[in-house]
């Protein structure tokens, strides 16, 4: 009975919007409260937190480069927002 029913399509845009933003926020809030990892008394040598990021980078970064990989492979006879 449910699945009958259109989600509005008004709401999805404002929650990608809002899921957008809050992720920047979130973002931005890590990199100004940045501080060396500490273990106990241990502080970590600035190489180290560069490496962590990194790693982090690496791993998030294939989503987006995998994403323009599929767009610019698809069937040329496509627009690109069909592409999408």
């Amino acid at each position: 009975m449910l699945s009958c029913l259109r989600e509005n399509t008004f709401f999805t845009e404002q929650a990608k919007q809002l899921r957008r933003f809050l992720l920047q926020c979130i973002l931005v809030f890590n990199f100004a409260n940045f501080a060396p990892t500490k273990y106990g008394e241990y502080e970590f040598p600035w190489y180290m937190d560069g490496l962590g990021w990194m790693m982090t980078a690496l791993t998030v970064s294939v989503i987006p480069i995998v994403a323009l990989y599929k767009i610019c492979t698809a069937d040329a006879s496509l627009s690109l927002l069909q592409k999408v």
